[in-house]
């Protein structure tokens, strides 16, 4: 049987790309793998409502309360599956559909452990880099762990040869960047002998005074869109990231980074991916100078055998099978 799944998420320049791209690369794998019919249901302020129109239908909200999904005219009972990916806000909103778990399975992914009495649906999903766990409680089952993680097709299968002369740093931290770290760091890096690659959209507020302080630079290209951006990480020797799925996704790639966190949450969800020795924590955005990104840029690009132990604990972390095995829960619990 075929079911119709209905996507509850949102991405802007503020929350970013990382619940739309998990979106979309499970609602892939359930239309190819399974043939289901996919609804996604996302704030009218989405910056990337194109790319779920490509793959179904987009009904447009003002907010998830009960009252602006009935003035959109969507019925949640013509879904068998719930799926929602919200920051945590947006995640409360949508509280009311607790009354409906008796006629749909309700299930979510997240990054942040919410209280579990806050929470409504039937399964959650909890990536993480911890041991993997299964804990049940009042109806609600959640699973966590790094068995969980989904990475695109063009992540998975990756092998790194770990060069002893570092020569490519990457700096990504995200398309839409709104606290400017690109800026920060490029003044940190700007002078040094790397050939640097910057991934950043045009819609940044700063982009075009990064243009101006790079514009005579002929080592640093900015790239506004990238056709692969596993390739982009296999091929570098650093990546110098914020957060989000990009951290993990550097550990597919077997490519050491440095974080600089935005905020005290995304540091601590860092924190626990740099205990296992993959990558360097460097500190919140507001409590870093430029002197301190470049020393810790110059620190691992010049070392190569913590670049290398980095890389090969990186191999270990993910099998790339998370999809497959969420959706097997998912069918499992129907």
């Amino acid at each position: 049987m075929n079911n119709r799944i209905l996507f509850v998420l949102n991405g802007n320049k503020e929350i970013g790309y990382g619940h739309v791209a998990r979106g979309i690369l499970l609602a892939n794998y359930a239309v190819s793998q399974r043939g289901d019919s996919i609804t996604f249901m996302t704030k009218s302020t989405n910056s990337f409502i194109p790319e779920l129109q490509i793959i179904g239908e987009v009904i447009k909200v003002e907010d998830f309360y009960s009252e602006s999904i009935q003035q959109a005219g969507l019925d949640l009972c013509d879904f068998q599956i719930v799926l929602i990916d919200l920051i945590e806000e947006e995640f409360n909103q949508l509280s009311w559909i607790k009354s409906l778990r008796d006629k749909l399975l309700i299930v979510s992914f997240t990054l942040f452990f919410f209280e579990m009495n806050k929470r409504y649906e039937h399964l959650t999903f909890f990536p993480s880099v911890l041991p993997v766990g299964h804990l049940e409680k009042g109806g609600i089952q959640v699973f966590s762990g790094p068995a969980y993680f989904t990475f695109r097709e063009e992540f998975l299968g990756l092998d790194k040869e770990v060069k002893k002369e570092a020569t490519r740093l990457l700096i990504t931290m995200g398309g839409t960047d709104p606290l400017n770290i690109t800026y920060l760091c490029l003044k940190a890096v700007v002078n040094l002998d790397y050939f640097i690659e910057v991934v950043l959209s045009p819609i940044n507020s700063y982009y075009e005074e990064i243009k101006e302080l790079i514009k005579d630079k002929s080592n640093i290209h900015l790239h506004n869109k990238v056709s692969s951006m596993a390739k982009l990480m296999l091929n570098s020797d650093v990546v110098l990231l914020n957060g989000g799925l990009t951290r993990y996704e550097t550990c597919m790639a077997q490519t050491p980074f440095i974080a600089i966190a935005i905020h005290e949450t995304q540091f601590k969800i860092t924190e626990e991916l740099t205990h296992a020795e993959v990558g360097m924590n460097l500190g919140i955005v507001h409590e870093l100078s430029e002197m301190q990104i470049q020393q810790a840029v110059i620190e691992l690009m010049e070392n190569y055998h913590y670049r290398l132990q980095m890389s090969r604990r990186m191999r270990k972390l993910f099998d790339g099978k998370g999809v497959e095995r969420i959706f097997e829960l998912i069918y499992k619990n129907l």
